[in-house]
């Protein structure tokens, strides 16, 4: 039994309410179905074609999280139907509950950098800054900075 293909059809008929002169493209002539041509969908959202086509007629069923987001993007979706557009592709809407808290290596690095470094503000204007190199690099003393 072949299941409903709910992500093909939303995306289908969301690029069709929407126009050429809602993304600022002239209609070129006449069309032969309303809304935005896939090409323009496509390019939008940061997609191939091909894989545009795929996703709406259910032969690609698995979009990731940032191919549904650019399309949501790029179709001008409101928030309650950006997250049915991700409920479709089978994927939790982003909300504030789904940001990771995993921070990599590689950041935590650079924000480790960072704190090792010192700053302190005398007067409004004027600061005082001094990491374990220096204030740049060269082992210098404190060195003013104007904001």
């Amino acid at each position: 039994m072949a299941t409903m293909n709910h992500f093909g059809m939303t995306l289908r008929g969301w690029r069709e309410r929407m126009t050429p002169q809602d993304i600022g493209v002239e209609a070129g002539g006449e069309r032969r179905v309303p809304g935005l041509r896939r090409e323009e969908l496509a390019r939008l959202a940061g997609i191939s074609v091909d894989y545009l086509v795929l996703l709406e007629q259910g032969r690609a069923r698995n979009p990731s999280a940032q191919v549904v987001t650019a399309l949501a993007r790029a179709l001008r979706l409101h928030p309650s139907e950006r997250d049915h557009l991700f409920r479709c592709a089978h994927l939790a809407p982003p909300s504030a509950e789904n940001v990771s808290t995993h921070i990599p290596a590689s950041v935590q690095a650079g924000r480790d950098a960072i704190s090792s470094s010192a700053c302190s503000r005398r007067e409004p204007a004027e600061t005082v800054t001094r990491s374990r190199h220096g204030p740049s690099g060269h082992g210098e003393g404190p060195r003013s900075f104007q904001a």
